[in-house]
């Protein structure tokens, strides 16, 4: 009996023995963790709860610098002893309303980065996102633009009374593909023929878009580093059910329109002779505005000056609706009667937005 219990004592002393070190390592396990930093592997981009340059301007602005910082980030990580660069980890769920520019730009700025060689960005809480938001952008064609697989979004109900109902794909390509251009303007004067137009404002449309792609990256000097890689335009058209009303769109990185005629000499020089301005010079917004006007005063002035004038001729001969130019800090918008409307953001968004805003009535009368 005595020989038995000196066994299972020893078996005991054995045992808690075994536990004591075993506790010991896990305690050492969780010293070595907390003293091991944290692997950051993402960059959070947290977005606004409105995107739009006309209601929601310095916070949209400062959404997309973050989007351009994330993308052109030297940030790296080591994961199993390679150097990785951090991916963006965009995050829409706050967002309660974009508008098609800023939809538009987003799609851009996320082709960016899978261009430059990225992982596809993680698009956190699809299925949490505003219905009205999430319906837009697969309509677009953001996600399918960016390689998504359809499976992740293709059971998600899409929002039946859409602020913008999109009736051209958002198209994307370099400016020296022609066939890709010719594809748009295919595109665009089937929607517009559906109503009849008159044949010059189909012809306008038409020149001016191709005119805006063509010119789009023409300053050699701008370089790389900030722009698109492969120099790309992206386009999309859309109907407004509250306006009742056509919108086409054309949006490029390129260094911008105001950028763009500082550089040339005899461009600021008309500009400069054309108007006084108080301060420095002119800002962005009355650089659009001033070369706009010489650009239909002029006809001497250069392919610019001619882009500019088919730019604001669409509406112009049309008799109705409004052309908008988002080029730098500058947002300039131009009615059919020549009223202006001009508005400086705090910071380049990037590169240039054209919207041209057409009356249904106004196309088939």
């Amino acid at each position: 009996m005595i020989i038995g219990r000196l066994k299972i004592k020893k078996r005991s002393t054995h045992w808690h023995q075994q536990q004591l070190r075993l506790n010991k390592k896990r305690h050492a396990r969780k010293l070595r963790k907390r003293r091991r930093a944290v692997i950051v592997t993402h960059i959070d981009v947290i977005a606004p709860s409105v995107l739009s340059y006309t209601s929601n301007s310095a916070e949209t602005i400062a959404f997309f610098n973050k989007v351009r910082e994330a993308i052109f980030t030297d940030e790296l990580y080591t994961y199993r002893g390679q150097l990785r660069r951090k991916n963006l980890r965009l995050k829409l769920e706050e967002v309660e309303r974009i508008s098609l520019p800023c939809a538009v730009i987003l799609s851009a700025e996320l082709k960016r980065w899978t261009l430059l060689g990225r992982f596809v960005p993680k698009l956190i809480g699809l299925s949490r996102w505003n219905r009205r938001v999430r319906s837009l952008l697969i309509s677009l064609g953001t996600l399918a633009h960016l390689g998504i697989p359809k499976k992740r979004y293709r059971n998600v109900n899409d929002d039946p009374r859409p602020d913008q109902v999109v009736l051209v794909e958002l198209t994307s390509s370099s400016s020296a593909d022609g066939e890709k251009v010719r594809r748009l303007q295919d595109d665009f004067h089937a929607l517009i023929s559906v109503f009849k137009p008159q044949q010059f404002i189909s012809r306008a449309l038409l020149e001016a878009a191709a005119n805006v792609i063509e010119h789009a990256y023409a300053d050699k000097s701008c370089g790389e580093t900030m722009l698109d890689p492969r120099q790309r335009w992206y386009a999309t058209a859309s109907f407004d059910p509250n306006n009742k009303s056509l919108r086409f769109f054309i949006y490029d990185h390129g260094r911008g329109i105001p950028e763009s005629l500082r550089a040339e000499q005899s461009w600021l020089e008309a500009i400069m002779s054309l108007r006084s301005f108080v301060g420095v010079g002119p800002n962005d917004s009355e650089m659009i505005d001033t070369a706009v006007d010489i650009g239909r005063t002029r006809t001497g002035k250069n392919e610019r000056g001619k882009g500019l004038r088919d730019i604001v001729n669409v509406v112009e001969r049309t008799g109705a609706g409004y052309v908008r130019i988002i080029s730098g800090k500058g947002d300039y918008r131009r009615f059919f009667d020549g009223k202006v409307e001009k508005a400086q953001h705090g910071s380049h968004i990037g590169g240039t937005m054209i919207e041209w805003s057409i009356p249904i009535n106004a196309i088939s009368s």
